[in-house]
């Protein structure tokens, strides 16, 4: 696996187009990320350049994004640009917050879905008229020191619009927005990054903990573990690996051996490199080719 290098960015003031353009791959902001009002009145501002922030993992201040309240179609829906975003630390606040989101009068979900913790301040979340998550988050899972909520969506909105938290979320932690992929935390299996609510053996899935729901190698029909060789049922054929003596599960039999059934055999030794058809040194029924030669009945 690539080792990925981390990319430190420094950043002295609120972002404009020019500085949001030098953001990309930056893995940890030195500053406070501020998105304000009039960075979506710049004659060159794409809602495109937000995801350029990606790769951000670390803000050392305070997170604001700002849209004044006043309705702008480059505005954002949500913050999925940030949803990288792991820790806010909160070297700086802003007032007592590390976290501010006020006037986004298009937003309707948040999306922070990696965002483990707050270092430092409380979060806030203010005047955005179509906003019906985060007032039941639990913040202090993510270590904030409070949370305030105000004159956002209406209760009665966010239930015509079917803006709740999904059936898989823990409904103690609430959620970032719509769907299975937007829990604080699951209920029950976290699968592919999503909540489920059963993890299936049977479904080519196993079990690590008492939470986590792992994909099984594609060549197992069931398993205990992620590689080939921890199959416990394969969907096409067993393989003796005779190099560490472990089988393993293949989409075809190698080459020198020939299957029965649902394994593997090996070939006779008399056969020639281009494998067999069955057991025994035969041409023919056994092997497809004889390493030295054949042996024919005289007539």
């Amino acid at each position: 696996m690539a080792h990925v290098q981390k990319v430190f960015c420094a950043v002295k003031t609120y972002l404009d187009v020019k500085g949001l353009q030098h953001l990309i791959n930056c893995s940890e902001i030195d500053g406070n990320l501020e998105l304000l009002n009039h960075l979506y009145n710049e004659p060159d501002f794409e809602i495109s350049l937000l995801n350029n922030l990606r790769s951000v993992k670390i803000v050392t201040g305070y997170v604001m994004i700002d849209g004044g309240g006043i309705p702008n179609d480059k505005k954002p829906t949500n913050l999925k640009f940030l949803e990288n975003l792991k820790v806010i630390e909160g070297r700086n606040l802003h007032v007592r917050y590390s976290l501010v989101v006020q006037g986004l009068t298009n937003l309707t979900e948040l999306g922070l879905r990696k965002l483990e913790k707050l270092s430092a301040g409380k979060a806030a979340f203010l005047n955005n008229s179509q906003l019906c998550y985060g007032k039941n988050l639990d913040w202090k899972f993510l270590n904030a020191e409070g949370v305030q909520f105000n004159h956002n969506a209406p209760a009665e909105f966010c239930a015509k619009y079917d803006y709740i938290c999904h059936d898989t979320c823990d409904p103690e932690k609430g959620c970032w927005g719509k769907g299975p992929s937007q829990c604080l935390k699951c209920k029950n299996f976290i699968k592919d990054d999503e909540c489920v609510n059963t993890c299936e053996e049977s479904e080519g899935f196993f079990r690590v903990g008492t939470n986590e729901c792992h994909r099984c190698d594609r060549e197992c029909s069931t398993c205990i573990g992620p590689t080939a060789y921890e199959c416990k049922t394969c969907k096409h054929y067993r393989f003796e690996d005779i190099y560490n003596a472990r089988f393993h599960c293949v989409e075809k039999c190698p080459n020198n051996t020939f299957a029965d059934q649902n394994d593997c055999f090996p070939c006779d030794d008399n056969c020639y490199n281009n494998g067999c058809n069955g057991s025994g040194s035969a041409l023919g029924s056994g092997c497809k080719m004889c390493r030295f030669g054949a042996i024919t009945d005289a007539e």
